[in-house]
């Protein structure tokens, strides 16, 4: 079980580039090449009392992975999360399983992440292109999110403490899209 404390930050393309461009430049960053990753997300018939979050997904090392957030009962600026996960090899096995314990629906998404190293920062950078822009997760302890978010200039920035699901929701209704998946054009 891990614990996962985590923020979002919107960021426009420029912005992208150019957190990239400092990370390379004035922190050594060591970036992983970007991959496509696309997850099943799963949910019981009344998920606004959901606290159990199944999904399997691909990873970059071209597994697969069933993972369960547990959300916490607290409010917090942070995306806090108990976490489980667990490698797959047969993904239709496990859906059926999912489906079995009453997670009956299911919603696809996808994202380009690119994940950032930096040596002398203790947190995890990924850099997500979704169809509704690019996302900055920062994840890590409290502390850490913080001082990252300042080195960067990123403190005075909305934090999003939400899924993409929950903000894929969002945007549908601004955009008066009917799709339910988050997924790229062809």
């Amino acid at each position: 079980m891990k614990k996962e404390i985590e923020v979002k930050i919107k960021l426009e393309e420029g912005e992208k580039n150019a957190l990239f461009r400092v990370l390379k430049e004035k922190f050594q960053g060591i970036f992983k090449p970007g991959f496509r990753q696309k997850t099943y997300q799963f949910f019981t018939d009344d998920f606004s009392s959901q606290k159990v979050f199944p999904r399997i997904r691909n990873e970059i090392d071209k597994t697969f992975t069933l993972t369960v957030k547990v959300k916490e009962d607290k409010a917090s600026q942070y995306f806090e999360r108990k976490e489980y996960t667990i490698e797959i090899s047969n993904i239709s096995e496990a859906a059926a399983i999912l489906k079995a314990f009453g997670f009956k629906n299911m919603v696809a998404w996808e994202k380009v992440r690119h994940d950032c190293r930096v040596p002398k920062l203790p947190v995890e950078l990924s850099f997500d292109k979704t169809p509704m822009g690019w996302f900055l997760e920062i994840e890590g302890d409290k502390k850490n999110i913080e001082k990252t978010l300042k080195i960067f200039d990123l403190d005075d920035r909305p934090k999003i403490n939400r899924a993409y699901l929950g903000l894929w929701k969002d945007y549908k209704k601004k955009f008066k899209l009917k799709k339910r998946d988050m997924l790229f054009g062809k």
